[in-house]
């Protein structure tokens, strides 16, 4: 269930997790705290700019194991 005091720009950015292979970043504005949400869920939630950076990172740059 979805947080009643959840704003629009939260919600859409679950909705377009949970409809497509995405990651959306969202800052709030009124805390301009960094979430992420993926696969219609946040994954993330309060990060500064280093914790998002690594959380990209881990998710999009997979080693090949050489």
């Amino acid at each position: 269930m979805v947080d009643p005091g959840m704003g629009t720009r939260h919600r859409a950015a679950l909705g377009i997790s949970e409809e497509t292979d995405s990651i959306v970043v969202v800052i709030s504005e009124e805390t301009t705290k960094i979430s992420l949400a993926e696969n219609g869920r946040f994954v993330k939630i309060g990060m500064d700019e280093m914790d998002l950076r690594r959380h990209l990172n881990e998710r999009m740059f997979i080693s090949s194991g050489d």
